[in-house]
């Protein structure tokens, strides 16, 4: 499979795995473990995706918990779909997102708070969560974390995937330079 294909059905399998879960929940699970075996199957970096799937997935997973645990979010139902859109999301991070590896730490930060908080508040109004926080004080945690996590995550990323490595090196080089 080429690295366009490749590139298209990480994208389009992250937005299905995340349609299905947001407006479905875990009626669809089987549907989203099958597009992530089949990202695997494709995939000619399977250990390392792998690696980055399991830090990814687990740090997600654990923010998550913590942020029901403490009221921030309420499910109606355990979501597992929210664990396979956690795997899902890691294995765009060098596909779809690897663009993201060639950006200063703060745009990361940026597009993290940004899109990190829209994806969750989107997911509260089409009812897969509720904010317990109310809408300002959740945004603003979501924010919050997702500036720090997201720089974090492609740090990670780099670290796993060395082809990623030259790409970053190469572009904060060119920042100490101008």
């Amino acid at each position: 499979m080429s690295k366009t294909s490749l590139l298209l059905f990480n994208v389009g399998g992250f937005q299905t795995i995340w349609w299905l879960g947001v407006l479905y929940h875990n009626q669809f699970v089987a549907i989203s473990l099958s597009i992530i075996a089949i990202h695997f199957l494709l995939s000619s970096q399977k250990l390392k995706d792998a690696k980055l799937m399991a830090i990814v997935a687990i740090t997600g997973m654990v923010i998550d918990s913590l942020l029901t645990l403490s009221g921030v979010f309420i499910f109606n139902v355990t979501p597992y779909w929210l664990g396979l859109l956690w795997m899902m999301f890691a294995l765009s991070l060098p596909y779809s997102l690897a663009f993201l590896t060639r950006i200063p730490v703060g745009y990361q930060a940026l597009a993290g708070g940004v899109s990190g908080a829209m994806s969750y508040l989107a997911g509260a109004k089409l009812l897969a969560v509720d904010l317990g926080y109310g809408f300002v004080t959740s945004t603003i945690l979501l924010v919050v974390i997702w500036s720090l996590l997201l720089p974090v995550l492609v740090f990670i990323t780099i670290h796993l995937m060395p082809h990623l490595r030259g790409h970053h090196a190469k572009m904060a080089f060119e920042q100490g330079n101008s």
